[in-house]
This record gives structure tokens, C-alpha cells and sequence, in this order.
């Protein structure tokens, strides 16, 4: 049972959920099976981080780490820190999870274990690519991929790839990123892996929406959308969403905006996603700005930095101050008309 559940985890998370609940149950709290109970919670831990419940999965995970650090399962260990990590960036937690990725490469690196100091230095460039340094996140992704092509992991270089791809993006450097993510398409389409081509799908039609490509935006997004919402990946789906809603405002279509927005928020609040939830306000407040419903705006704008500051997501605040900017210059601009 536990086994299947371990297979089903990524392709069918709900089913997998259910069998290692079961799992659960029939190990019971006896000594003897202290370990394959630690095994189940990591199983779940690692489940509830793709069904967009972190909190759940950081507590299953926990356990595990509890668990196997009583019995000296080192590497075990490691993997779990790395899953908490991954579990605490999920919840906007940016502090705990580079804490949990560094203690987790640390025992890597102590093991010589390879391939683990690999995914535990990509995680950290996340969550430093997340919080605005894309020095630090590079540095990180790089040295993730020279150890994986060092071991011949391509599936794992193809992630750093990608992920090199996002940094370039995020610098305005548009055509890198591109070739980046056109490399990691090619390669994801040859395995056949659904979430991955729907994840650069939905880069590519990023890239394209900065390049002014707006056909071509639409087109990888909704190939994109389309697969998310096969594969139940709400977190995904919402990420997706938000950039076809600033596709939707760069063309003036204001309410389909709006609409989509609204959708954003909705799933973000219910999946816990509070960094997202704070982009999509910002989000949402520019939209309002541009129906003249200042007043929403505003109120929307200042929940977004409030959540924003509490998260401590620089970059964030940073969009937050610079749309109430251009709100209090609209305010400006809209009084001096009318005084005229």
C-alpha cells in the first residue's frame, strides 16, 4: 500500500493521499514500525505539497524528521529537511525555508551525496530568485547544475536550465530566457511529462507577452492552462492565471481582467498561497485603477503592502509602493482636471 501510494503521489496526489492515510492506520504507533511510519509521513508530507495544503505537509514532514532523526537515517533526514523547506516556501515562510535548504545541503555535502546537494542548492535559488536577489539565485542554480551534469542527472540540469531561464527573465533578458525555456520544452516533450511542458508553456508565453508577442502569449497560455487544470495543480492554475490577467490589461480589456483576478484570488486564498495572494491584490488594485473605482483600489492596494511587509517579499512591497505611486498621481492628475 505504501508503495503504490509512493507511485501515485505526483500523477494521482488524491489517490496516493488516501493510501497512505490507510498506511497510517494499519502501522499504528508501534515501535517496530517506527520507520515506516516516518516513510509515510515524508509521503504525505510530500502530497500535501502538491494539493496546495503546506501547512498540513509541513506537520507530516516534521514528524518524519522527528522520526528519523531518532533512528540516524541521515539521508532521509536531509530529504525531509529539503521537504520542509520547499513546504515553508510554499507558505511565504522565505527565512525557515532557507534555513531547512541549507541544513539539508550541509548533510549532503557531509554524506558526499551528490544529487541531493544539487536539489537542496536549486530550492535555495528559488527562494533567493523569490526574494528579489537574482545574484545569490543564479550562483546557487549554477552550482546546482555543474553538479548535476558532473553526475549525469539531465533531468535535474533541464530544471536548472529553466530555472536559469526565469533569472534571465526577471533581468529583461528576454531572448536568453527564451532559448532557455525552448531548451527545456524540447526535452520535457521527448519524456512525455505533462506538468513540466505546461510549466514552460507557461514561461515561454511569459517571455512573449515582455517581447510584445501577444498571439503567441495566448497561445502557450492557454496550452498551459488547459493542462494545469487536467492535473488539478490549483497552485499552478493561479500562477497561470495571473499572467493572463496582465495579458488581459496590456490589451485594455479591463473587465476580462478583473474577472480573472478575482478568480486568482479566490483559489489563492483557499490554498494558503500568501505571497501570491499579496501579488494578486496588486494586481487586482491596478485593475480597479484603470475602472476608475479608486476607493477599491486603494483599500486593495494597501492590504497587498501590509501583506507584502508582513512576508518580508522586498520585491512586493516594492510593486505595492510603486502602484500606490501611480494611484496618487491619477488621484493628482483627475483633481487638477476637474479644478480647471
Amino acid at each position: 500500500m505504501l508503495n503504490k501510494a509512493k507511485a501515485l503521489r505526483e500523477k494521482e496526489p488524491e489517490k496516493a493521499r488516501q493510501l497512505a492515510e490507510e498506511a497510517l492506520l494499519l502501522i499504528g504507533s508501534e515501535s517496530a514500525f517506527e520507520k515506516d511510519r516516518a516513510e509515510t509521513h515524508f509521503i504525505l508530507g510530500a502530497i500535501y505539497s502538491r494539493t496546495g495544503n503546506p501547512e498540513l505537509g509541513i506537520e507530516h514532514a516534521e514528524t518524519a524528521l522527528n522520526l528519523y532523526d531518532k533512528h540516524g537515517a541521515t539521508l532521509a533526514a536531509c530529504d525531509t529537511l529539503n521537504l520542509i523547506g520547499f513546504l515553508k516556501f510554499n507558505c511565504a515562510n522565505f527565512s525557515d525555508a532557507i534555513q531547512h535548504h541549507q541544513a539539508s545541503f550541509n548533510g549532503y555535502e557531509k554524506l558526499n551525496e551528490k544529487k541531493g546537494m544539487a536539489s537542496a542548492l536549486n530550492y535555495l535559488g528559488n527562494v533567493y530568485q523569490m526574494l528579489g536577489d537574482y545574484e545569490n539565485a543564479l550562483q546557487h542554480y549554477e552550482q546546482s547544475l555543474a553538479l548535476r551534469l558532473e553526475i549525469g542527472d539531465k533531468r535535474g540540469a533541464i530544471v536548472n536550465i529553466g530555472n536559469i531561464g526565469t533569472v534571465n527573465f526577471a533581468l529583461a533578458n528576454f531572448n536568453v530566457a527564451l532559448s532557455n525555456f525552448r531548451d527545456v520544452l524540447q526535452q520535457k516533450e521527448l519524456e512525455g511529462d505533462a506538468r513540466g511542458m505546461a510549466s514552460v508553456l507557461m514561461n515561454i508565453g511569459s517571455v512573449l507577452f515582455a517581447l510584445k508577442d501577444y498571439e503567441g502569449t495566448e497561445h502557450h497560455h492557454q496550452k498551459s492552462l488547459t493542462i494545469f487544470r487536467q492535473l488539478g495543480d490549483r497552485y499552478a492554475v493561479a500562477m497561470l492565471l495571473r499572467n493572463n490577467g496582465k495579458f488581459y490589461e496590456q490589451q485594455e480589456r479591463y473587465n476580462h481582467a478583473l474577472a480573472v483576478h478575482q478568480e486568482t484570488l479566490a483559489i489563492r486564498n483557499e490554498i494558503g498561497d500568501r505571497h501570491g495572494l499579496a501579488l494578486t491584490l496588486v494586481d487586482l488594485g491596478g485593475v480597479l485603477m484603470k475602472l476608475n473605482r479608486y476607493p477599491d483600489a486603494y483599500s486593495t492596494l494597501i492590504k497587498g503592502l501590509s501583506l507584502a511587509v508582513e512576508l518580508g517579499a522586498k520585491h512586493t512591497e516594492l510593486e505595492c509602493y510603486l502602484s500606490l505611486g501611480r494611484f496618487f498621481s491619477e488621484i493628482e492628475t483627475r483633481s487638477k482636471s476637474q479644478s480647471e
